[in-house]
């Protein structure tokens, strides 16, 4: 209480102290950051453990994890989760590196034969709906040729795994060192099941009166000293708060509702450079979705086509039978407010498609043995293409006999894109 009372007397002190320590900081941030000459952002977005987190891969990971979970890369409850992610993440690879645990390439294929997701997919399934590594190879060089934004994805995916594998791997070494020995197992067993058979009195303390006794300040002191660590308590504060709640008011969510509704409509403005109007399309009647998404949402332009369960549960039925230019909304997911516009539809959203690759001496990724040049493999893709176009031509076949790429041995197929 003396203590706080001390505060109290010298709080105009405190106060010139903390904003001293404010202003302090402030300029220090000026000139270790290039000041205000517009310098480079750090390239970190935290530490962990003396290890710094990269804000390049860190934006990879939220963007990566916006895109799945379909949520706003501002949802702080994203944030925080891929933040833990990479906190355990990394605290678990130090441990890792230092006891140079690593795995090879076929504990990798092992690790995604476990995997449903992978291991179940009959894309990758042989004859006999096992497992098929080679076709599983043969669809990721594809990526890697055809879908450089998807091989990219897989990268991530197969670092994932790596990670797994590895944290696997220690969590077995921690088991492992955690085993009882045998002298313990024979005490835990002896603790459980030996029994004895004993009589003894009990004499409570309550049961002699008060009175009877008497204990002297010194007596007391002296215990305490020679039972000091009994008394030892840990340092205490007693701290007053407030808790702010972070989130919407009611307020600021019909705020938001009124000026996403104001987007919908068109607007007239007013340029005083030029002393005229102008109408500023809203969102119904705009020509240039992608433009007027940039400007207005957080949320990107998504110009791929999505199936009905791709849709908010909640909201999936209407949206779906919206015609194309129509709006729905504004409507509330989760967080969110969104207007959706139906762009366009199509009947069947996914399609199979087969090639024929021709490569030819000196081209990426082309197998050593081939020694056409680039004349001879565009020549001969001529031919094949006029093959190809005739009425009985089967160009499965054609890609069994001509095609350079995994896929060849089966007629080309590259499986259903979406």
């Amino acid at each position: 209480m003396a203590i706080l009372e001390n505060i109290r007397k010298r709080t105009t002190v405190l106060i010139l102290i903390i904003g001293m320590a404010l202003f302090a900081f402030v300029i220090s941030g000026i000139f270790t950051s290039d000041g205000f000459s517009g310098g480079k952002v750090g390239s970190s977005v935290g530490e962990i453990n003396g290890e710094e987190i990269s804000i390049d891969a860190f934006r990879q990971k939220l963007e990566r994890a916006t895109r799945t979970s379909g949520q706003s890369a501002s949802s702080m409850q994203l944030v925080n989760s891929i933040w833990n992610q990479v906190e355990r993440n990394t605290l678990l690879d130090q441990q890792i590196q230092a006891l140079g645990v690593d795995i090879e390439q076929d504990q990798i294929i092992e690790v995604i034969k476990s995997s449903p997701g992978l291991a179940q997919n009959p894309q990758f399934a042989d004859e006999n709906g096992q497992f098929d590594e080679r076709k599983f190879r043969d669809f990721i060089l594809e990526l890697k040729i055809n879908a450089p934004s998807q091989y990219e994805d897989w990268l991530q995916d197969e670092q994932a795994i790596i990670e797994s594998a590895k944290q696997q791997v220690y969590f077995n070494l921690v088991r492992a060192g955690m085993g009882a020995t045998l002298k313990e197992g024979e005490l835990d067993y002896k603790l459980a099941n030996d029994k004895v058979d004993i009589r003894y009195v009990r004499v409570p303390y309550a049961s002699i009166p008060d009175s009877t006794i008497t204990v002297t300040r010194n007596e007391i002191e002296a215990y305490i000293k020679e039972n000091e660590k009994k008394y030892t308590q840990e340092k205490s504060r007693d701290i007053q708060f407030v808790y702010f709640e972070e989130g919407p008011s009611d307020e600021d969510i019909a705020a938001t509702e009124a000026a996403i509704t104001a987007l919908l409509d068109d607007s007239v403005e007013y340029f005083e450079d030029r002393d005229t109007t102008e109408t500023i399309p809203g969102f119904r009647n705009t020509k240039d979705v992608n433009a007027f998404l940039d400007r207005n949402s957080d949320a990107k332009y998504d110009s791929i086509f999505k199936a009905k369960s791709e849709l908010p549960t909640q909201f999936a039925d209407a949206l779906f039978e919206l015609t194309p230019g129509e709006l729905y909304g504004p409507y509330r997911d989760g967080d969110v407010f969104k207007v959706s516009r139906m762009m366009a539809k199509k009947p069947n959203g996914s399609v199979k498609a087969s090639h024929i690759l021709i490569t030819y001496q000196g081209a990426e990724r082309a197998n050593p043995e081939v020694t056409r040049t680039k004349e001879e493999a565009r020549q001969k893709a001529e031919d094949v293409l006029e093959e190809a176009l005739k009425q009985d031509a089967v160009f499965a076949q054609l890609a069994r006999d001509n095609s350079d790429g995994p896929s060849g041995p089966r007629g080309g197929d590259l499986g259903f894109f979406q």
